[in-house]
């Protein structure tokens, strides 16, 4: 199972990297859906240890759905839906980090977080603070992936190019235009 993890988890890599090249807003949500699929795939398999980090990726997957059918038309998400999908985030956490043995404290919060900063990203109207909700989401991922029980190695990978994307998609998209207007 673990060799499938892997490679599941290098598929949504690729999936991740090229969603932090674009430009259009629906089209990063459409390859954070693909990529959050494989990846909660890619930590199921892992085993129980990780599946809370498995849980708020599937959540994820449909939050970014929703979001995605809001973008297709021009719309930001209403309040109402980002606040559903935060009380989702925090029922899926309590239940898996307390029922599924995955418990390693403060380790097993780390999803829970990342959820959080998830919901910034993919909701907030600008941009430019949005990659920096997923630079932060990236980052406490690679902590979960490397202290965790189960050391992740496909999900770390795919962690650590998400975050060097981003940080390429943050120079390319804002810092390069900001200081070429000067």
């Amino acid at each position: 199972m673990e060799i499938l993890s892997q490679i599941v988890g290098y598929i949504g890599t690729a999936t991740a990297v090229v969603g932090f090249q674009v430009k259009a807003r629906k089209h990063l949500l459409l390859c954070q859906i693909f990529s959050n699929l494989l990846v909660a795939l890619s930590f199921v398999l892992l085993g129980p240890d990780k599946l809370s980090g498995g849980a708020i990726c599937f959540v994820a997957v449909f939050h970014t759905f929703f979001n995605y059918l809001h973008s297709k038309k021009g719309n930001a998400p209403p309040l109402w839906q980002t606040g559903i999908f935060f009380v989702i985030y925090t029922a899926v956490s309590a239940i898996t980090l307390f029922t599924a043995g995955s418990f390693l404290f403060p380790i097993s919060l780390f999803p829970y977080f990342c959820s959080v900063l998830f919901i910034l990203a993919i909701t907030l109207k600008n941009d430019s603070l949005s990659r920096l909700c997923f630079f932060a989401n990236a980052s406490l991922w690679i902590f979960y992936d490397i202290f965790g029980t189960t050391f992740a190695v496909a999900n770390l990978v795919t962690h650590i190019l998400v975050l060097i994307s981003n940080i390429i998609g943050i120079v390319r998209m804002d810092l390069i235009p900001k200081f070429s207007k000067k």
